[in-house]
């Protein structure tokens, strides 16, 4: 089922972030939102997380989907290494293989993740942050701005891992680089200021 956004409105002590906002999120696909800083964007994900709520509007189709999310600052315990950071999040036991595994294949090596995390350049916390978030199970993936901080050729590995490993599932992300969204022939939506 698509996620439907009617009408919404959200503002910060007076200042209008969304202004009558609506789209549709279709289900199975990527959708990228762009646009310019300041304009909603990550506020937009955090109502679809559920932790910002909208001043008016409404949101058709999210029920009780299971979230998956990058956010803009990674969240991480800085003192653990990071397959237990995302073993965290990970039901049951710690499984080190499926979790070494995923992080190599966002082009980390052993000697990355095998200190603690705060160890790690911004480039590397990002692959950590959506390794961890490609390994919960979801339903809806949120990332806000999963490949900042990438060099071109790391980048380049990185999207072609997101687009095999999020293949006919539905995924909201934010970027400013409209190649990354034409790479994950995804769906464009632009934000712009409100009047």
């Amino acid at each position: 089922m698509d996620i439907v956004l009617n009408g919404l409105y959200k503002s910060f002590e007076g200042k209008m972030v969304l202004q009558n906002f609506s789209c549709r999120l279709r289900e199975g696909r990527t959708t990228c939102i762009t646009g310019p800083s300041g304009v909603g964007k990550t506020t937009l994900l955090r109502i679809l997380m559920g932790l910002e709520q909208p001043d008016a509007g409404t949101i058709e189709g999210l029920g009780t989907r299971r979230l998956s999310a990058v956010f803009q600052e990674e969240r991480f315990c800085e003192n653990l290494t990071a397959v237990r950071n995302i073993g965290l999040v990970l039901p049951g036991r710690l499984n080190r293989p499926l979790i070494e595994d995923e992080l190599r294949a966002l082009s980390l090596t052993d000697a990355d993740f095998s200190g603690p995390v705060r160890e790690l350049s911004g480039g590397m916390r990002r692959r950590v942050a959506l390794a961890r978030a490609l390994l919960v199970d979801y339903d809806l993936l949120l990332l806000d701005e999963p490949l900042k901080g990438l060099d071109d050729a790391v980048k380049a590995r990185v999207m072609a891992h997101l687009y095999e490993r999020t293949a006919g599932r539905t995924v909201v992300m934010v970027t400013h680089d409209l190649r990354e969204a034409a790479e994950l022939g995804a769906d464009i939506i632009t934000l712009e200021e409100p009047q």
